[in-house]
């Protein structure tokens, strides 16, 4: 956990730290055991962060404590959202976001003129999907991503806290990144994939054994 938390403070992502604290609070709240042991950790970890931003050793903490506002993605979501009329029905198709914010941004006065403003991504996945892909790429990403969730919740209670956490992870992040695009997405949704078939498979062949064992006894003598 400590690792965890330093390398996502280390990257200097204040949207990494809050995704990373939904997947730790997600893991306390779905297990059903050792949850004082998590808390603990969990306080632990906290304690750690806090020290970090306070005394900043090595300038490690100077990002999260020294950047003001939201790192220009406001300015890049009023953009979006003054795209959206133009572009979320149909969508102006996969990767041309940026394309979309250079014509955009003169006209949306309450955004600021951001350095190297062309190149930005929309920082988040529903907008990314809204303005590229349309209404109707929206709806597959919210239905995908709805079905992953629903899918983690029905697992076994010993299997269920990761998949969910990491999961709620991605979405928190997801909400500050245009992570559609980057494999560790795709790498989480196929992690729940493989929980899934390995529950089923496990459950599975508990069923063929007491199947088995039935037969057994009802066969003996």
């Amino acid at each position: 956990m400590v690792v965890l938390l330093t390398g996502v403070v280390m990257t200097g992502s204040r949207g990494g730290l809050i995704a990373t604290f939904a997947a730790l609070i997600t893991v306390v709240l779905f297990s059903n055991r050792g949850r004082g042991v998590l808390i603990g950790l969990g306080a632990a970890a906290a304690v750690l962060l806090a020290a970090v931003l306070v005394f900043n050793p090595a300038g490690l903490g100077e990002r999260q404590v020294t950047q003001e506002g939201s790192s220009g993605r406001a300015d890049v979501w009023a953009v979006g959202l003054s795209a959206c009329p133009t572009y979320c029905l149909t969508g102006s198709g996969w990767g041309t976001f940026p394309v979309v914010y250079k014509m955009e941004q003169s006209s949306t006065p309450e955004a600021r003129v951001l350095r190297n403003g062309v190149a930005y991504q929309p920082h988040n996945i529903l907008m990314q999907a809204s303005i590229e892909a349309g209404v109707l790429g929206l709806l597959l990403v919210i239905v995908a991503l709805g079905l992953a969730l629903a899918d983690a919740l029905r697992l076994p209670a010993a299997l269920r806290p990761p998949p969910v956490a990491v999961l709620l992870g991605t979405f928190v992040s997801s909400f500050f990144l245009s992570n559609l695009e980057f494999k560790f997405f795709w790498m989480v949704l196929a992690y729940v994939v493989l929980c899934q078939n390995y529950a089923a498979s496990d459950i599975g062949s508990v069923d063929e054994k007491n199947r088995l064992y039935a037969t057994e006894a009802s066969a003996a003598p």
